[in-house]
């Protein structure tokens, strides 16, 4: 129920809730050994404590059983909060333990399987490549390739200080500007209570004192929960003119992880290696390579989301979706150029000094 109570609740108690967990969960992570330790891949000094996620997570649960009427969509807290826990849990124990990508994958499409048999499904395409109403085995396949890829996309992101956060917390703000305006009040005030929650990381996560990582539990988690916000918004907004510049508003928020680990992927088969083993060359990386600060790369990153859904608002009444997605596309490939070059110079220019 969307009462000033609630909304209250969900804006203050979250950032309340992390700082009060923030102390011992950080002496208890130290002391099982779930911390991040440097290594070649890797620009941070000294370990760094994995309870980011852990703590957005427990904050924002803890904020839901507070306010008034919480079990009138149990249905929906079930999936986020429980499935996601699930989700939560294996990225503590892979941030842990290291496991196996197999099983990792395995784990996420049961959990993207019980989302979908919670109704979160992808029913249509909106007219875009001329596709709309989809058959059941589509629907179904569909939405189970976007939760799963959209979570390891967004795992992904989490490579440089504030990357993941910051990439959260503006594509959360705007999905719960859409659920507002649809009227999805519930979904609303989960989403509001995650922006105290990652504002709190992110003076942490950026800090030199007490500085904390959000590890696998937190990237997939929100990679989880922005993916299931994003489909559940398509099933409640109403299909005209003006909703389809709010699902091309939604597809801006999941282009560039998808866009990026897809162009990733293809280079690394490309090269003759396997898809999923790690390296620099993903978009963050290409901005490090281009002389550019963790802290300016993450800002040009969430800065050309921002332009992206501007160029969605923009051109809506002039393009159709297609078109749109096109634009954003070469908007994409044309930062990719411009950044590969970009590495390339400062390369010779640093081998020309030495020499």
């Amino acid at each position: 129920m969307l009462t000033y109570t609630n909304i209250i609740i969900a804006i203050m108690m979250p950032a309340v809730i992390f700082l009060a967990l923030f102390q011992p969960a950080r002496k208890v992570a130290i002391r099982l050994g779930l911390v991040d330790k440097p290594n070649a891949r890797k620009q941070h000094k000294g370990t760094v404590p994995l309870i980011g996620g852990i703590l957005i997570f427990l904050s924002v649960l803890i904020t839901q059983l507070l306010m008034e009427d919480v079990l009138r969509d149990f249905s929906f807290l079930k999936v986020i909060f429980i499935s996601g826990g699930l989700l939560t849990m294996m990225g503590v124990l892979d941030d842990r333990f290291d496991i196996r990508a197999t099983i990792k994958l395995f784990i996420q499409l049961v959990l993207a399987h019980l989302a979908i048999n919670n109704g979160f499904m992808i029913t249509s395409f909106f007219g875009i490549l001329g596709i709309h109403e989809l058959s059941y085995p589509l629907q179904y396949v569909i939405s189970l390739l976007a939760i799963v890829g959209f979570v390891n996309a967004f795992n992904l992101m989490d490579g440089i200080d504030g990357l993941a956060g910051s990439f959260a917390l503006f594509s959360i703000a705007i999905l719960a500007a859409l659920a507002y305006t649809a009227g999805a009040n519930f979904l609303f005030l989960v989403l509001l209570s995650f922006i105290p929650a990652i504002v709190v990381f992110l003076v942490f996560n950026t800090g030199k004192k007490y500085k904390i990582f959000m590890g696998d539990a937190g990237s997939l988690f929100l990679g989880y929960l922005i993916i299931l916000s994003g489909i559940h918004l398509m099933g409640v907004i109403a299909i005209d003119e003006k909703s389809l510049n709010n699902i091309a508003i939604l597809l801006c928020i999941l282009f560039i992880p998808i866009m990026d680990s897809l162009r990733v992927y293809l280079l690394r088969i490309n090269k003759g290696g396997s898809p999923f083993k790690a390296d620099r060359n993903h978009l963050h990386h290409l901005f490090l390579a281009g002389g550019y600060s963790p802290l300016k790369s993450t800002i040009y990153i969430v800065s050309t989301a921002v332009l992206f859904i501007l160029i969605v608002v923009f051109s809506g009444d002039r393009f159709d979706i297609n078109w749109t997605i096109f634009i954003l596309l070469g908007c994409f490939i044309t930062l990719i150029a411009l950044l590969r070059y970009n590495a390339y110079i400062k390369e010779w220019t640093e081998k020309i000094k030495k020499f």
